[in-house]
């Protein structure tokens, strides 16, 4: 809660899915990653509004809300251009730690 008190609902409760690297090698990996960066072994799914929806249509439409650096979908991580730099860097110094 005190960490990532977006995903709590009103009632403290939370719909949490877990993974591990057997079942979800590649979602298992990029958790592991996001904790070494972040100190949070979290990722959290949020409907983000979207001219009054719930969800977005597409990966364009969600980079173009210009509300978030990274998106996971279908497989794919896409990286905004600036925050791609900030993650290389911060993998560099963690390489080299």
């Amino acid at each position: 809660r005190e960490k990532v008190p977006a995903i709590m609902h009103i009632d403290g409760s939370a719909r949490v899915q877990t993974v591990t690297a057997e079942s979800h090698a590649g979602i298992h990996q990029l958790l592991t990653h996001f904790e070494a960066l972040s100190g949070i072994p979290v990722l959290t799914n949020t409907s983000a509004n979207y001219n009054g929806s719930g969800f977005f249509p597409n990966v364009q439409s969600a980079m173009e809300w210009g509300r978030c650096d990274h998106i996971w979908s279908e497989g794919i991580l896409y990286v905004k251009e600036s925050a791609a730099a900030v993650m290389a860097e911060e993998s560099e110094a963690l390489t080299e730690a």
